[in-house]
């Protein structure tokens, strides 16, 4: 069994990486996105889910803690390209792991809603990896 070392550097800088991350590609991707989810700007801004955000917060963090643990001290990620390999592994079990998800809901969701928010988690995890091989570098 592996020890369990928090590194809180990676853990903080991480953190803060992939959530800035979730706000430009969203942001970028607003358009799409929301056609995909069949909302509007509009109906975004009146909803009060403000709330959303520090559970996003939590969720992310401790999924961090867990993944630069995965990085650190299962893939030995020591440097930028170790990190980004390991985070694109990461990236992508995760994206897979929620095509089930998207499969139940495809009725009502769409290839492109799965491969934005898809693409958001192996991005992120690409991001971790080279926050991780930087720290670890």
């Amino acid at each position: 069994m592996h020890d369990f070392h928090l590194h809180w550097v990676t853990i903080l800088a991480g953190t803060a990486a992939y959530f800035v991350l979730g706000a430009i590609w969203y942001g970028a991707l607003a358009r799409p996105w929301l056609t995909a989810l069949g909302l509007t700007r509009e109906e975004v801004r009146t909803d009060d889910s403000t709330w959303i955000y520090g559970v996003q917060l939590v969720s992310t963090f401790v999924m961090v803690v867990l993944a630069s643990w995965v990085l650190h001290d299962v893939f030995h990620a020591s440097d930028v390209a170790e990190g980004m390999l390991g985070g694109l592994v990461l990236g992508v079990i995760a994206a897979l792991a929620s095509s089930g998800d998207f499969l139940y809901e495809s009725r009502r969701r769409s290839i492109p809603l799965f491969l934005i928010n898809s693409g958001y988690r192996v991005a992120g995890m690409v991001v971790l990896g080279v926050v991780v091989g930087l720290v670890s570098g």
